[in-house]
Protein backbone atom coordinates (compact mmCIF):
# COMPACT_ATOMS: atom_id res chain seq x y z
CA UNK A 1 0.00 0.00 0.00
CA UNK A 2 0.66 3.42 -0.70
CA UNK A 3 -0.63 6.91 0.24
CA UNK A 4 1.39 9.34 -1.53
CA UNK A 5 0.89 12.91 -0.47
CA UNK A 6 2.07 12.28 2.80
CA UNK A 7 5.62 11.47 2.06
CA UNK A 8 7.91 10.03 -0.76
CA UNK A 9 5.59 11.26 -3.28
CA UNK A 10 7.45 10.32 -6.96
CA UNK A 11 4.93 12.86 -8.84
CA UNK A 12 3.79 16.44 -7.16
CA UNK A 13 0.64 15.58 -9.30
CA UNK A 14 -0.29 12.35 -7.16
CA UNK A 15 -2.38 12.32 -3.84
CA UNK A 16 -3.06 8.81 -3.62
CA UNK A 17 -1.32 5.40 -4.51
CA UNK A 18 -3.79 2.42 -3.00
CA UNK A 19 -3.31 -1.25 -4.17
CA UNK A 20 -5.08 -2.36 -1.45
CA UNK A 21 -2.12 -5.22 -1.08
CA UNK A 22 -3.37 -5.61 2.75
CA UNK A 23 -4.26 -8.62 5.09
CA UNK A 24 -7.65 -9.73 4.83
CA UNK A 25 -10.07 -7.50 7.27
CA UNK A 26 -10.98 -4.11 7.54
CA UNK A 27 -9.74 -1.49 5.77
CA UNK A 28 -9.52 1.04 8.52
CA UNK A 29 -7.08 -1.36 10.48
CA UNK A 30 -4.98 -2.51 8.13
CA UNK A 31 -3.93 0.83 6.29
CA UNK A 32 -2.54 1.93 9.32
CA UNK A 33 -4.63 5.12 9.69
CA UNK A 34 -4.52 6.34 6.32
CA UNK A 35 -8.13 5.37 5.52
CA UNK A 36 -10.18 6.83 8.64
CA UNK A 37 -13.83 5.63 9.63
CA UNK A 38 -16.46 8.19 9.23
CA UNK A 39 -19.80 6.38 9.85
CA UNK A 40 -21.64 3.01 9.78
CA UNK A 41 -20.32 -0.49 11.55
CA UNK A 42 -16.87 0.40 12.01
CA UNK A 43 -14.78 -2.59 10.61
CA UNK A 44 -16.99 -3.86 7.66
CA UNK A 45 -15.43 -2.26 5.05
CA UNK A 46 -13.02 -5.35 4.32
CA UNK A 47 -10.09 -5.61 1.99
CA UNK A 48 -10.00 -9.10 0.78
CA UNK A 49 -7.30 -11.15 -1.82
CA UNK A 50 -5.87 -7.70 -2.58
CA UNK A 51 -8.71 -5.83 -3.18
CA UNK A 52 -11.27 -3.94 -1.82
CA UNK A 53 -14.87 -5.10 -1.04
CA UNK A 54 -18.05 -2.69 -1.20
CA UNK A 55 -20.97 -4.20 0.25
CA UNK A 56 -24.87 -3.59 0.58
CA UNK A 57 -25.22 -5.50 3.31
CA UNK A 58 -22.45 -3.27 5.17
CA UNK A 59 -22.79 0.13 6.25
CA UNK A 60 -19.34 1.29 7.08
CA UNK A 61 -18.22 4.33 5.30
CA UNK A 62 -14.46 5.77 5.61
CA UNK A 63 -12.33 8.50 3.91
CA UNK A 64 -8.58 9.34 2.97
CA UNK A 65 -6.53 12.47 2.37
CA UNK A 66 -5.85 14.10 -0.49
CA UNK A 67 -3.03 16.18 0.07
CA UNK A 68 -2.09 18.71 2.67
CA UNK A 69 -4.54 21.31 2.01
CA UNK A 70 -7.79 22.14 0.54
CA UNK A 71 -9.60 22.49 -2.91
CA UNK A 72 -11.76 24.95 -3.05
CA UNK A 73 -12.92 27.69 -5.31
CA UNK A 74 -9.42 29.00 -5.58
CA UNK A 75 -8.18 26.38 -7.06
CA UNK A 76 -6.90 25.93 -10.39
CA UNK A 77 -6.78 21.97 -10.08
CA UNK A 78 -8.70 19.10 -11.40
CA UNK A 79 -9.15 16.49 -9.19
CA UNK A 80 -9.21 12.87 -10.61
CA UNK A 81 -9.42 9.41 -9.42
CA UNK A 82 -9.10 6.35 -11.23
CA UNK A 83 -9.51 2.68 -9.65
CA UNK A 84 -10.37 -0.71 -11.08
CA UNK A 85 -14.33 -2.37 -10.77
CA UNK A 86 -15.77 -5.65 -11.38
CA UNK A 87 -19.31 -6.12 -10.17
CA UNK A 88 -19.39 -9.20 -8.09
CA UNK A 89 -23.37 -8.52 -7.02
CA UNK A 90 -25.89 -6.12 -9.06
CA UNK A 91 -27.12 -3.42 -7.99
CA UNK A 92 -30.90 -2.75 -7.49
CA UNK A 93 -32.70 -0.64 -9.95
CA UNK A 94 -32.75 2.41 -7.78
CA UNK A 95 -29.31 2.25 -7.19
CA UNK A 96 -27.20 4.27 -5.06
CA UNK A 97 -23.28 6.34 -4.85
CA UNK A 98 -20.51 4.44 -3.43
CA UNK A 99 -17.55 7.04 -3.61
CA UNK A 100 -17.66 10.96 -3.72
CA UNK A 101 -15.18 13.47 -2.33
CA UNK A 102 -15.81 15.14 0.92
CA UNK A 103 -14.37 17.93 3.62
CA UNK A 104 -17.25 17.47 6.66
CA UNK A 105 -20.58 16.61 6.74
CA UNK A 106 -22.26 15.46 4.20
CA UNK A 107 -23.68 19.04 2.89
CA UNK A 108 -20.23 19.08 1.63
CA UNK A 109 -20.30 15.57 -0.29
CA UNK A 110 -19.24 16.36 -3.96
CA UNK A 111 -18.48 14.33 -6.99
CA UNK A 112 -20.76 11.50 -6.05
CA UNK A 113 -20.43 7.71 -8.33
CA UNK A 114 -23.27 5.86 -8.58
CA UNK A 115 -24.43 2.35 -9.88
CA UNK A 116 -27.64 1.02 -10.55
CA UNK A 117 -28.93 -2.13 -12.42
CA UNK A 118 -30.20 -1.58 -16.09
CA UNK A 119 -32.74 -2.99 -17.97
CA UNK A 120 -30.47 -5.27 -19.97
CA UNK A 121 -29.21 -7.50 -16.80
CA UNK A 122 -26.49 -5.50 -16.37
CA UNK A 123 -25.44 -2.08 -14.47
CA UNK A 124 -24.61 1.86 -15.39
CA UNK A 125 -22.44 3.93 -13.74
CA UNK A 126 -23.47 8.04 -13.09
CA UNK A 127 -22.07 11.17 -11.51
CA UNK A 128 -23.99 14.06 -9.87
CA UNK A 129 -21.97 17.17 -8.73
CA UNK A 130 -23.84 16.85 -5.19
CA UNK A 131 -27.53 15.06 -6.26
CA UNK A 132 -27.99 12.07 -3.73
CA UNK A 133 -29.88 10.00 -5.89
CA UNK A 134 -28.89 7.91 -8.64
CA UNK A 135 -32.16 8.88 -11.00
CA UNK A 136 -30.78 12.73 -10.53
CA UNK A 137 -27.12 11.75 -11.99
CA UNK A 138 -25.86 11.39 -15.30
CA UNK A 139 -25.56 7.47 -16.65
CA UNK A 140 -22.43 6.93 -18.77
CA UNK A 141 -24.25 5.65 -21.59
CA UNK A 142 -22.60 2.31 -21.36
CA UNK A 143 -24.33 -0.85 -20.23
CA UNK A 144 -22.01 -2.42 -17.91
CA UNK A 145 -21.59 -6.46 -17.40
CA UNK A 146 -21.12 -8.23 -13.81
CA UNK A 147 -17.99 -10.02 -13.37
CA UNK A 148 -15.89 -7.84 -16.51
CA UNK A 149 -13.24 -5.45 -14.97
CA UNK A 150 -13.20 -1.59 -16.00
CA UNK A 151 -10.85 1.18 -15.44
CA UNK A 152 -13.22 3.65 -14.10
CA UNK A 153 -11.45 7.88 -14.08
CA UNK A 154 -14.19 10.35 -12.51
CA UNK A 155 -13.11 13.81 -12.25
CA UNK A 156 -14.04 16.97 -10.02
CA UNK A 157 -13.36 20.43 -10.81
CA UNK A 158 -13.82 21.61 -7.28
CA UNK A 159 -13.38 25.81 -8.45
CA UNK A 160 -16.85 25.14 -10.34
CA UNK A 161 -17.86 22.16 -9.23
CA UNK A 162 -18.68 20.27 -12.09
CA UNK A 163 -17.66 16.23 -12.14
CA UNK A 164 -17.13 13.57 -15.26
CA UNK A 165 -16.99 10.12 -15.70
CA UNK A 166 -14.82 7.94 -18.13
CA UNK A 167 -14.57 4.57 -18.81
CA UNK A 168 -11.78 2.68 -19.98
CA UNK A 169 -10.96 6.13 -21.36
CA UNK A 170 -7.47 6.99 -23.65
CA UNK A 171 -7.68 10.67 -22.68
CA UNK A 172 -9.16 13.08 -20.56
CA UNK A 173 -11.81 14.21 -23.12
CA UNK A 174 -13.28 10.58 -22.76
CA UNK A 175 -15.13 11.66 -19.86
CA UNK A 176 -18.42 12.52 -21.18
CA UNK A 177 -20.72 11.76 -19.01
CA UNK A 178 -20.84 15.08 -17.07
CA UNK A 179 -23.32 16.41 -13.97
CA UNK A 180 -25.65 19.02 -14.68
CA UNK A 181 -27.18 19.19 -11.01
CA UNK A 182 -26.28 22.60 -9.52
CA UNK A 183 -24.49 23.20 -6.50
CA UNK A 184 -22.39 25.14 -4.10
CA UNK A 185 -18.43 25.23 -4.11
CA UNK A 186 -17.49 23.32 -1.29
CA UNK A 187 -13.66 22.69 0.07
CA UNK A 188 -12.43 19.34 -0.53
CA UNK A 189 -9.86 17.49 1.67
CA UNK A 190 -10.66 13.49 1.44
CA UNK A 191 -11.92 11.03 -0.78
CA UNK A 192 -14.67 8.68 0.68
CA UNK A 193 -15.99 4.82 0.24
CA UNK A 194 -19.32 4.58 1.08
CA UNK A 195 -21.37 0.98 1.56
CA UNK A 196 -25.37 1.26 1.76
CA UNK A 197 -28.65 -0.86 0.87
CA UNK A 198 -29.12 -1.30 -3.09
CA UNK A 199 -25.30 -0.60 -4.70
CA UNK A 200 -24.59 -4.94 -4.92
CA UNK A 201 -21.03 -6.09 -4.34
CA UNK A 202 -18.41 -4.54 -5.95
CA UNK A 203 -14.47 -5.36 -6.23
CA UNK A 204 -12.01 -2.30 -6.17
CA UNK A 205 -8.13 -2.45 -7.23
CA UNK A 206 -5.70 -0.22 -7.93
CA UNK A 207 -7.21 3.26 -6.63
CA UNK A 208 -5.10 6.25 -7.63
CA UNK A 209 -5.66 10.38 -7.26
CA UNK A 210 -3.97 12.51 -8.62
CA UNK A 211 -4.06 16.08 -10.33
CA UNK A 212 -3.03 15.00 -14.11
CA UNK A 213 -4.76 12.73 -16.10
CA UNK A 214 -2.10 11.53 -17.83
CA UNK A 215 -0.61 10.04 -14.04
CA UNK A 216 -3.78 8.11 -14.13
CA UNK A 217 -3.23 6.83 -17.64
CA UNK A 218 0.63 6.02 -17.29
CA UNK A 219 -0.15 4.29 -13.97
CA UNK A 220 -2.61 2.00 -15.32
CA UNK A 221 -0.41 -0.19 -17.68
CA UNK A 222 1.12 -3.40 -15.99
CA UNK A 223 4.41 -4.03 -17.07
CA UNK A 224 5.30 -6.98 -15.33
CA UNK A 225 3.52 -10.17 -15.35
CA UNK A 226 1.35 -10.27 -12.64
CA UNK A 227 -1.22 -13.55 -11.03
CA UNK A 228 -3.96 -12.75 -8.41
CA UNK A 229 -6.42 -15.36 -6.87
CA UNK A 230 -9.58 -14.95 -6.29
CA UNK A 231 -11.83 -17.13 -4.05
CA UNK A 232 -15.71 -17.70 -3.09
CA UNK A 233 -16.56 -17.43 0.60
CA UNK A 234 -13.68 -18.37 2.88
CA UNK A 235 -15.85 -20.00 5.21
CA UNK A 236 -18.21 -22.40 3.71
CA UNK A 237 -20.58 -25.11 5.14
CA UNK A 238 -20.16 -29.09 4.41
CA UNK A 239 -23.68 -29.58 3.82
CA UNK A 240 -25.16 -30.41 0.82
CA UNK A 241 -23.39 -29.91 -2.19
CA UNK A 242 -20.59 -26.68 -1.85
CA UNK A 243 -17.89 -26.28 -4.20
CA UNK A 244 -14.67 -24.51 -3.08
CA UNK A 245 -13.80 -22.12 -6.24
CA UNK A 246 -10.12 -20.25 -7.43
CA UNK A 247 -10.81 -17.84 -9.89
CA UNK A 248 -6.93 -16.83 -10.94
CA UNK A 249 -6.00 -13.60 -13.06
CA UNK A 250 -3.23 -12.77 -14.83
CA UNK A 251 -2.09 -9.28 -15.84
CA UNK A 252 0.34 -8.14 -17.77
CA UNK A 253 2.28 -9.22 -21.00
CA UNK A 254 0.55 -12.54 -21.60
CA UNK A 255 2.88 -14.21 -24.13
CA UNK A 256 4.18 -17.69 -23.81
CA UNK A 257 2.85 -20.91 -21.46
CA UNK A 258 2.82 -20.24 -17.13
CA UNK A 259 2.72 -23.54 -15.16
CA UNK A 260 2.04 -23.13 -12.12
CA UNK A 261 2.16 -25.94 -8.85
CA UNK A 262 -0.24 -26.03 -6.57
CA UNK A 263 0.30 -27.38 -2.86
CA UNK A 264 -2.56 -28.84 -0.73
CA UNK A 265 -2.70 -28.89 2.97
CA UNK A 266 -4.34 -28.05 6.00
CA UNK A 267 -6.59 -30.11 8.92
CA UNK A 268 -9.12 -31.37 6.29
CA UNK A 269 -8.01 -34.73 4.21
CA UNK A 270 -8.00 -34.73 0.52
CA UNK A 271 -10.54 -37.54 -1.00
CA UNK A 272 -12.30 -37.56 2.73
CA UNK A 273 -13.22 -33.88 3.06
CA UNK A 274 -12.55 -32.69 -0.36
CA UNK A 275 -11.93 -34.07 -4.43
CA UNK A 276 -10.76 -32.21 -7.63
CA UNK A 277 -7.68 -30.47 -5.88
CA UNK A 278 -5.39 -30.64 -9.43
CA UNK A 279 -1.35 -29.94 -8.31
CA UNK A 280 -0.64 -28.09 -11.87
CA UNK A 281 -2.58 -25.32 -13.31
CA UNK A 282 -1.49 -24.09 -17.06
CA UNK A 283 -1.91 -20.59 -18.73
CA UNK A 284 -1.53 -20.61 -22.84
CA UNK A 285 -0.53 -17.64 -24.47
CA UNK A 286 -3.06 -14.69 -24.16
CA UNK A 287 -5.14 -16.40 -21.35
CA UNK A 288 -5.63 -14.11 -18.39
CA UNK A 289 -8.38 -16.30 -16.32
CA UNK A 290 -8.39 -19.73 -15.38
CA UNK A 291 -10.68 -20.94 -12.59
CA UNK A 292 -10.21 -24.49 -9.93
CA UNK A 293 -13.42 -26.46 -8.81
CA UNK A 294 -13.10 -28.65 -5.80
CA UNK A 295 -16.06 -30.58 -4.16
CA UNK A 296 -16.25 -30.15 -0.63
CA UNK A 297 -17.39 -34.01 0.60
CA UNK A 298 -20.50 -34.12 3.70
CA UNK A 299 -19.60 -36.96 5.92
CA UNK A 300 -21.48 -38.20 9.00
CA UNK A 301 -17.85 -37.20 11.29
CA UNK A 302 -18.71 -34.81 14.30
CA UNK A 303 -15.11 -33.13 13.56
CA UNK A 304 -15.62 -29.71 13.92
CA UNK A 305 -14.11 -27.04 11.53
CA UNK A 306 -11.74 -27.98 9.53
CA UNK A 307 -9.19 -25.61 6.97
CA UNK A 308 -7.71 -26.53 3.20
CA UNK A 309 -4.94 -24.33 2.73
CA UNK A 310 -4.02 -23.70 -1.24
CA UNK A 311 -0.36 -22.25 -2.05
CA UNK A 312 1.06 -21.33 -5.59
CA UNK A 313 4.65 -22.08 -5.95
CA UNK A 314 4.99 -18.92 -8.03
CA UNK A 315 8.54 -19.00 -10.32
CA UNK A 316 10.32 -16.29 -11.64
CA UNK A 317 8.56 -15.52 -14.52
CA UNK A 318 5.41 -14.09 -12.91
CA UNK A 319 4.64 -11.54 -9.94
CA UNK A 320 2.18 -12.74 -6.91
CA UNK A 321 -0.24 -10.39 -6.16
CA UNK A 322 -2.94 -10.33 -2.56
CA UNK A 323 -2.80 -13.43 -0.44
CA UNK A 324 -0.63 -16.21 -1.00
CA UNK A 325 -1.88 -19.15 0.37
CA UNK A 326 -5.70 -19.26 0.60
CA UNK A 327 -7.09 -20.72 3.31
CA UNK A 328 -10.68 -22.30 4.09
CA UNK A 329 -12.61 -23.32 6.78
CA UNK A 330 -15.55 -26.36 6.50
CA UNK A 331 -18.15 -25.98 8.88
CA UNK A 332 -19.08 -29.56 10.00
CA UNK A 333 -22.52 -29.58 9.85
CA UNK A 334 -22.85 -32.53 11.93
CA UNK A 335 -22.39 -29.82 15.16
CA UNK A 336 -25.51 -28.85 17.45
CA UNK A 337 -27.35 -25.36 15.84
CA UNK A 338 -27.57 -22.65 18.78
CA UNK A 339 -29.91 -19.85 18.29
CA UNK A 340 -31.53 -16.77 20.06
CA UNK A 341 -34.89 -16.79 18.99
CA UNK A 342 -36.02 -13.02 19.66
CA UNK A 343 -33.61 -10.40 18.22
CA UNK A 344 -34.80 -7.11 19.93
CA UNK A 345 -36.44 -6.16 22.92
CA UNK A 346 -38.07 -2.76 24.48
CA UNK A 347 -38.55 -3.12 28.25
CA UNK A 348 -38.97 -0.29 30.97
CA UNK A 349 -37.60 -0.53 34.21
CA UNK A 350 -40.06 -0.57 36.75
CA UNK A 351 -42.95 -2.08 34.44
CA UNK A 352 -41.07 -5.79 33.08
CA UNK A 353 -38.83 -6.84 36.23
CA UNK A 354 -37.07 -9.11 34.14
CA UNK A 355 -35.98 -10.10 30.25
CA UNK A 356 -36.83 -13.79 29.06
CA UNK A 357 -34.22 -14.82 26.63
CA UNK A 358 -34.88 -17.84 24.96
CA UNK A 359 -31.76 -20.14 23.70
CA UNK A 360 -33.02 -23.00 20.81
CA UNK A 361 -30.81 -25.47 19.11
CA UNK A 362 -30.62 -28.25 16.58
CA UNK A 363 -28.96 -30.78 15.08
CA UNK A 364 -27.45 -33.42 17.40
CA UNK A 365 -28.79 -32.96 21.04
CA UNK A 366 -27.59 -36.64 22.53
CA UNK A 367 -24.55 -34.81 24.67
CA UNK A 368 -24.76 -31.80 27.39
CA UNK A 369 -23.90 -28.38 26.17
CA UNK A 370 -22.51 -25.35 27.53
CA UNK A 371 -23.20 -22.15 25.84
CA UNK A 372 -20.98 -18.91 26.57
CA UNK A 373 -22.14 -15.58 25.84
CA UNK A 374 -20.85 -11.87 26.71
CA UNK A 375 -22.72 -8.76 27.67
CA UNK A 376 -21.60 -5.23 25.98
CA UNK A 377 -23.50 -1.66 26.21
CA UNK A 378 -24.30 1.16 27.94
CA UNK A 379 -26.01 -0.67 31.61
CA UNK A 380 -24.12 -1.66 34.71
CA UNK A 381 -24.27 -5.06 36.29
CA UNK A 382 -25.18 -4.81 39.46
CA UNK A 383 -27.28 -1.72 38.91
CA UNK A 384 -29.51 -2.12 35.68
CA UNK A 385 -29.69 -5.51 35.90
CA UNK A 386 -29.23 -8.67 38.34
CA UNK A 387 -25.10 -9.01 39.42
CA UNK A 388 -25.41 -12.78 39.93
CA UNK A 389 -26.59 -12.91 36.11
CA UNK A 390 -24.07 -16.01 34.74
CA UNK A 391 -21.90 -15.68 31.32
CA UNK A 392 -22.83 -19.27 30.36
CA UNK A 393 -25.88 -21.49 30.74
CA UNK A 394 -26.01 -24.98 29.76
CA UNK A 395 -28.13 -27.81 28.02
CA UNK A 396 -29.05 -31.12 29.40
CA UNK A 397 -29.34 -34.09 27.26
CA UNK A 398 -32.14 -33.96 24.92
CA UNK A 399 -32.87 -30.63 25.73
CA UNK A 400 -33.96 -28.58 22.82
CA UNK A 401 -35.66 -25.33 24.33
CA UNK A 402 -33.72 -23.42 27.35
CA UNK A 403 -35.32 -20.13 28.94
CA UNK A 404 -32.82 -17.93 31.19
CA UNK A 405 -34.57 -14.89 33.17
CA UNK A 406 -32.33 -11.35 33.45
CA UNK A 407 -33.97 -9.55 36.36
CA UNK A 408 -33.84 -6.33 35.88
CA UNK A 409 -33.14 -3.34 38.71
CA UNK A 410 -35.20 -0.39 39.51
CA UNK A 411 -32.94 2.47 39.91
CA UNK A 412 -34.26 6.31 40.78
CA UNK A 413 -31.90 8.24 38.69
CA UNK A 414 -33.39 9.66 36.10
CA UNK A 415 -31.68 8.94 32.53
CA UNK A 416 -31.70 8.50 28.81
CA UNK A 417 -32.72 4.87 27.29
CA UNK A 418 -29.90 2.45 28.04
CA UNK A 419 -29.36 -0.74 26.04
CA UNK A 420 -27.12 -3.57 25.71
CA UNK A 421 -26.64 -6.62 23.62
CA UNK A 422 -26.28 -10.30 24.37
CA UNK A 423 -23.90 -12.03 22.47
CA UNK A 424 -23.34 -15.76 21.73
CA UNK A 425 -19.83 -16.72 21.91
CA UNK A 426 -17.98 -19.25 18.95
CA UNK A 427 -17.08 -22.42 20.19
CA UNK A 428 -15.94 -25.51 18.83
CA UNK A 429 -18.80 -27.41 20.16
CA UNK A 430 -21.66 -25.65 18.27
CA UNK A 431 -22.77 -23.52 15.78
CA UNK A 432 -24.32 -20.25 15.79
CA UNK A 433 -27.57 -18.76 14.26
CA UNK A 434 -29.18 -15.68 15.59
CA UNK A 435 -25.94 -15.09 17.96
CA UNK A 436 -27.76 -12.16 19.98
CA UNK A 437 -30.58 -10.29 21.21
CA UNK A 438 -30.59 -6.25 21.64
CA UNK A 439 -32.14 -5.16 24.68
CA UNK A 440 -33.45 -1.32 25.12
CA UNK A 441 -34.31 -0.82 28.32
CA UNK A 442 -36.72 2.62 28.95
CA UNK A 443 -36.17 4.74 32.11
CA UNK A 444 -39.47 5.06 34.45
CA UNK A 445 -37.95 7.89 36.37
CA UNK A 446 -38.74 10.69 33.75
CA UNK A 447 -42.75 11.39 35.05
CA UNK A 448 -42.15 14.55 32.86
CA UNK A 449 -40.41 13.25 30.22
CA UNK A 450 -42.35 14.52 26.79
CA UNK A 451 -39.52 13.88 24.17
CA UNK A 452 -36.05 12.20 23.58
CA UNK A 453 -34.16 12.34 20.37
CA UNK A 454 -30.60 10.90 19.83
CA UNK A 455 -30.27 11.14 16.06
CA UNK A 456 -29.84 7.79 15.71
CA UNK A 457 -30.74 7.41 12.09
CA UNK A 458 -28.66 6.86 8.95
CA UNK A 459 -26.87 9.92 7.50
CA UNK A 460 -28.78 12.19 5.04
CA UNK A 461 -31.49 14.85 5.31
CA UNK A 462 -33.22 14.71 8.61
CA UNK A 463 -36.66 15.36 7.20
CA UNK A 464 -35.80 12.04 4.88
CA UNK A 465 -33.72 9.69 7.41
CA UNK A 466 -36.65 10.37 10.54
CA UNK A 467 -39.42 9.36 8.50
CA UNK A 468 -40.86 12.52 8.69
CA UNK A 469 -40.44 12.55 12.40
CA UNK A 470 -38.88 16.10 11.71
CA UNK A 471 -40.45 18.29 9.45
CA UNK A 472 -39.40 21.10 7.04
CA UNK A 473 -40.85 24.28 7.75
CA UNK A 474 -39.18 27.00 5.69
CA UNK A 475 -36.15 27.34 3.73
CA UNK A 476 -34.37 25.16 1.11
CA UNK A 477 -35.50 21.67 1.54
CA UNK A 478 -32.97 19.01 2.53
CA UNK A 479 -30.27 21.10 3.65
CA UNK A 480 -30.09 20.07 7.25
CA UNK A 481 -28.22 16.76 7.26
CA UNK A 482 -27.77 14.13 10.28
CA UNK A 483 -24.49 12.96 10.47
CA UNK A 484 -22.52 9.96 12.38
CA UNK A 485 -25.90 10.20 14.76
CA UNK A 486 -25.69 13.88 15.15
CA UNK A 487 -27.54 16.63 13.47
CA UNK A 488 -25.54 19.08 11.72
CA UNK A 489 -25.87 23.12 11.49
CA UNK A 490 -23.98 25.45 9.98
CA UNK A 491 -23.79 29.18 8.75
CA UNK A 492 -24.34 28.19 5.27
CA UNK A 493 -27.91 27.09 5.72
CA UNK A 494 -30.99 28.10 5.38
CA UNK A 495 -33.55 25.00 6.23
CA UNK A 496 -36.10 25.46 8.89
CA UNK A 497 -37.48 21.96 10.72
CA UNK A 498 -39.60 21.12 13.40
CA UNK A 499 -40.38 18.22 15.74
CA UNK A 500 -43.95 17.78 17.32
CA UNK A 501 -44.11 17.57 21.19
CA UNK A 502 -46.62 15.31 22.19
CA UNK A 503 -49.02 16.87 24.70
CA UNK A 504 -52.17 16.72 25.39
CA UNK A 505 -54.59 19.69 24.47
CA UNK A 506 -54.49 22.49 22.01
CA UNK A 507 -51.34 25.12 22.63
CA UNK A 508 -54.06 27.77 24.07
CA UNK A 509 -54.57 25.47 26.59
CA UNK A 510 -50.87 24.56 27.67
CA UNK A 511 -49.95 28.65 27.23
CA UNK A 512 -52.71 28.79 30.53
CA UNK A 513 -50.73 26.25 32.71
CA UNK A 514 -47.92 26.80 35.26
CA UNK A 515 -46.07 24.00 33.70
CA UNK A 516 -42.28 24.88 32.67
CA UNK A 517 -40.58 23.54 29.46
CA UNK A 518 -37.28 22.35 29.51
CA UNK A 519 -34.92 21.05 26.67
CA UNK A 520 -31.30 19.98 26.64
CA UNK A 521 -28.94 18.79 24.54
CA UNK A 522 -25.29 17.91 23.71
CA UNK A 523 -23.56 20.72 21.40
CA UNK A 524 -20.39 20.42 20.23
CA UNK A 525 -19.36 24.09 18.31
CA UNK A 526 -16.86 23.54 15.87
CA UNK A 527 -16.51 27.16 14.49
CA UNK A 528 -17.83 29.84 16.42
CA UNK A 529 -20.27 32.28 15.06
CA UNK A 530 -19.92 35.67 13.34
CA UNK A 531 -20.93 39.04 14.43
CA UNK A 532 -24.07 39.54 16.14
CA UNK A 533 -25.05 35.72 15.36
CA UNK A 534 -28.71 34.94 15.12
CA UNK A 535 -31.36 32.42 17.09
CA UNK A 536 -31.22 28.57 15.83
CA UNK A 537 -33.19 27.26 17.94
CA UNK A 538 -37.09 27.88 19.73
CA UNK A 539 -40.52 26.98 20.65
CA UNK A 540 -43.70 27.14 18.65
CA UNK A 541 -46.76 27.04 17.44
CA UNK A 542 -48.25 26.86 14.39
CA UNK A 543 -46.86 30.49 12.66
CA UNK A 544 -44.08 32.46 13.01
CA UNK A 545 -45.81 34.94 15.16
CA UNK A 546 -46.10 31.65 18.07
CA UNK A 547 -41.91 31.81 17.90
CA UNK A 548 -40.98 31.71 22.14
CA UNK A 549 -38.14 31.13 23.81
CA UNK A 550 -35.78 31.71 21.31
CA UNK A 551 -32.04 30.63 21.66
CA UNK A 552 -29.13 32.83 20.34
CA UNK A 553 -25.35 32.86 19.83
CA UNK A 554 -22.99 35.56 19.10
CA UNK A 555 -19.07 36.46 18.65
CA UNK A 556 -17.85 38.40 21.30
CA UNK A 557 -13.94 38.19 19.71
CA UNK A 558 -13.64 36.35 16.23
CA UNK A 559 -10.28 36.52 16.26
CA UNK A 560 -10.08 34.78 19.29
CA UNK A 561 -12.68 32.03 18.55
CA UNK A 562 -15.15 33.43 21.59
CA UNK A 563 -18.53 33.62 21.52
CA UNK A 564 -21.85 33.39 24.10
CA UNK A 565 -25.26 32.09 24.30
CA UNK A 566 -28.18 34.43 24.83
CA UNK A 567 -31.99 33.46 24.99
CA UNK A 568 -35.18 35.87 24.35
CA UNK A 569 -38.60 35.48 25.16
CA UNK A 570 -40.12 36.01 22.19
CA UNK A 571 -38.23 39.45 19.89
CA UNK A 572 -35.56 38.64 17.09
CA UNK A 573 -32.40 39.43 18.90
CA UNK A 574 -31.02 38.58 22.35
CA UNK A 575 -32.38 40.03 25.47
CA UNK A 576 -30.39 38.31 28.39
CA UNK A 577 -27.15 36.75 27.85
CA UNK A 578 -25.07 34.25 29.58
CA UNK A 579 -22.22 35.42 31.51
CA UNK A 580 -20.23 32.72 30.63
CA UNK A 581 -17.80 32.81 27.36
CA UNK A 582 -16.57 29.99 25.23
CA UNK A 583 -14.13 28.70 23.31
CA UNK A 584 -14.62 27.15 19.69
CA UNK A 585 -14.20 24.27 19.65
CA UNK A 586 -16.42 22.78 22.44
CA UNK A 587 -18.39 20.21 23.79
CA UNK A 588 -20.92 20.89 26.31
CA UNK A 589 -24.73 20.61 27.66
CA UNK A 590 -27.30 22.71 26.94
CA UNK A 591 -30.18 23.28 28.94
CA UNK A 592 -33.27 26.13 27.75
CA UNK A 593 -36.25 26.42 30.17
CA UNK A 594 -39.62 28.09 29.06
CA UNK A 595 -42.61 28.58 30.70
CA UNK A 596 -45.11 28.95 28.66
Amino acid sequence: MAVHGLEGVANAATLVDQDFDLADGSLVGASNGAWQHRSGEEGDLVTEEGSLIIRSSASEDVAVAIGESDYDESSSETLFVSFTLQVVDLPTAGGGYFAHFRSGGSSTFRGRLFIAASDDGGYQLGVSNGASKFVDSVAFPTALEAGKSYRIVMSYEPSVAVTRLGIDPDQESDLTAVATDSVSVKSINQFAIRQSSGIGTIQIDHLKISTEFSDLSASAEIQEPTLRMHSNDKVLPERGEPSLIVRMERRGPLDGVLDLELIWGGTAEFGLDYRGAPELISFLPDQAFAEIQCKLVNDALKEGTETIEMTVQVSDKVRMLGLNPLIWEILDDDLTTVEISTPTVTVTEGVDGFIEINLYRTGDLSLPLQVDWMLEGHTEKGVDFDASFPFSVSFSSGQEHLTHKLALLDDSVPEMPEWFQLRLHPSERYQIKNNQISVEILNDDFEGMLLSESFDYQSGPVTNVSSGKWKHTSGSSDELNVFEGQLDLNETQSEDIMIDIPVSGSVETISNTAYEVFVGMDLFVAKAPQGEGNYWAHFRGNTSSTFKGRLFSRAVNPAEGTFEFGISNGQSTGDIWFPQVFVAPVSLRLILGFTP
